[in-house]
């Protein structure tokens, strides 16, 4: 990733050193993942935990021991995101670093979609830091159903931590959950402008 699309990380001096915090990156490519954990580096990596879609991750014995094997902690929305907001509390608990894609799927254009609250009920009342990131270049790389990825360089950029009770200051909506939820994607939708 580094070498081949030239992979761009800004930002990641402001990381924590440690866990528990939470990474919110946007998400237009399959590739999203694979950039976020070149930008983290093998030691945090070793301490990352993915939520992941449990129809794609874990169909299958192979796929469900690779993801396993990976720290992917599965997320059904068809049936409900409760289980992925428990797993992703325990992983906070363990004092973990946690990767949630809180538009809660691919956007079909690029472009940043709405963020979910989810992202909401997994950080309020928590003391847990909030790092606002926005991938850039993948859905040039790789737009969902392409077989076969183009060059493009790709650009990481790694907000600074926030607290939940910030991003819920600065977000609109009837709930708690919604208002953390837009301010974290204002925070993301910001970074564009660093």
């Amino acid at each position: 990733m580094r070498v081949i699309l030239r992979l761009r990380i800004k930002g990641a001096e402001d990381l924590p050193n440690n866990g528990p915090f939470v990474i919110t990156p946007n998400h237009a490519s399959y590739w999203d993942s694979l950039a976020v954990c070149a930008a983290l580096g093998l030691r945090r990596m070793r301490q990352t935990y993915w939520v992941g879609w449990a129809k794609l991750l874990f169909r299958g014995p192979i796929r469900r021991l690779l993801s396993r094997a990976a720290h992917i902690l599965p997320i059904d929305p068809d049936r409900g995101p409760a289980r992925g907001l428990a797993f992703g509390a325990a992983a906070k608990q363990r004092e973990k670093i946690l990767v949630w894609f809180p538009e809660g799927g691919l956007s079909p254009t690029g472009e940043l979609g709405r963020f979910l609250p989810g992202i909401g009920s997994l950080v309020a009342n928590t003391t847990v830091k909030i790092v606002p990131v926005l991938i850039e270049g993948t859905f040039e790389a790789m737009p969902c159903g392409l077989r076969w990825p183009k060059l493009r360089q790709i650009t990481i950029t790694f907000g600074r931590p926030r607290t939940a009770d910030d991003l819920e200051s600065h977000g609109e909506g009837s709930s708690t959950n919604q208002r953390i939820a837009n301010g974290l994607q204002g925070a993301v939708a910001s970074l564009r402008n660093q």
